[in-house]
C-alpha cells in the first residue's frame, strides 16, 4: 500500500464488494494485514539510520555467504522478516532486527562487546536514580 493511500477510503471500496463470503474475507483480511494499519512519520535521520543498519546486515549475510533463508533459520523468523530487515522496514520487532545484526556481526552501540556491556550497566544505573516516568512540570511557586 503506499503511504499517501488513505486506508479508511480504501476499507470503504473493498468493503463495497458484492456478496456477504466476499466482505467476510475482506474483513479478515483487514485484521491480519499489518500494512493498512496507519504508521507516523519518521524523521529524515530515523530513516537514514534504518537504512544504514539495513545495508550493514545485507552485506554483513552476503559476505558471510548466507542466504536469506540461512539467516532466517538462525534468527527463528521467516525469510520474508529477513527481506523486511534489508529493506530497513520499521515494522519489524527491534528485537529481531538486533538479534539479525548481531549473527551476521554487525555491532551494535560499540564493536566491542565488553564496551556494550559496560554501557549498559552505566545506563542501568542511571535509571535507577532517576524518576520512574518523566512527569511535565507543574507551576512555578516563586512568591517568597
Amino acid at each position: 500500500m503506499r503511504e499517501d493511500a488513505n486506508p479508511p477510503s480504501l476499507v470503504a471500496n473493498l468493503l463495497g464488494t458484492s456478496g456477504v463470503w466476499a466482505r467476510i474475507l475482506v474483513l479478515k483480511a483487514l485484521l491480519n494485514n499489518n500494512s493498512l494499519m496507519v504508521r507516523h512519520r519518521l524523521t529524515p535521520l530515523t530513516e537514514e539510520a534504518l537504512a544504514t543498519l539495513a545495508a550493514s546486515i545485507k552485506a554483513a549475510r552476503i559476505r558471510r555467504r548466507w542466504t536469506i533463508r540461512d539467516l532466517a533459520e538462525r534468527v527463528g523468523v521467516s525469510a520474508p522478516t529477513i527481506l523486511k530487515i534489508e529493506r530497513g522496514d520499521p515494522g519489524v520487532a527491534i528485537g529481531t532486527v538486533f538479534e539479525a545484526a548481531r549473527l551476521v556481526g554487525v555491532p551494535l552501540f560499540d564493536p566491542d562487546d565488553a564496551a556494550m556491556l559496560r554501557y549498559g550497566a552505566l545506563k542501568r544505573a542511571e535509571l535507577a536514580l532517576l524518576p520512574s516516568a518523566a512527569r511535565p512540570p507543574g507551576p512555578v511557586d516563586d512568591d517568597f
